[in-house]
């Protein structure tokens, strides 16, 4: 069966992305395949979604750590 993902999440993961963090990492600490970070990137980026502002990241930083204490 296929994981589902929020918005939220995929959006936090790329802001992480592009403040620098590798793909390579990002999969290994969130258990999401390379493959599928780099599609959201891609599909993000043509829609140009992946425009966060420096206080949207640092909430969606916030609601990912809350969500993973609760994994």
């Amino acid at each position: 069966m296929q994981k589902r993902y929020s918005k939220e999440f995929k959006e936090t993961l790329i802001a992480f992305y592009h403040s620098g963090q590798s793909v390579t990492q990002l999969s290994k600490e969130y258990d999401v395949a390379p493959a599928t970070i780099y599609k959201w990137i891609d599909l993000y980026s043509k829609s140009n979604e992946s425009s966060v502002s420096k206080a949207d990241f640092l909430e969606l930083k916030r609601q990912l750590a809350k969500v993973k204490e609760e994994r």
